[in-house]
């Protein structure tokens, strides 16, 4: 299948966002929250939303490379 860079880009930006959403939450959030339950579900779930966007990151960087 061949996807154009104009996508490979994209899914670099949607990665790029992805991280700096979630790492904002973090700094905003951990003042006020530490490891109470809140916090360690949000973490959990940006943890697993960060992960999936390296990948998505990935996928989009060896697209631009090809």
């Amino acid at each position: 299948m061949v996807v154009s860079r104009r996508w490979g880009w994209f899914l670099i930006g949607f990665a790029l966002w992805n991280l700096w959403v979630w790492a904002t939450f973090v700094w905003n959030v951990y003042p006020q929250h530490h490891f109470d339950a809140f916090f360690i579900v949000h973490a959990l779930i940006g943890g697993a939303t960060t992960a999936l966007g390296f990948a998505v990151g990935s996928v989009g960087v060896r697209i631009v490379r090809a």
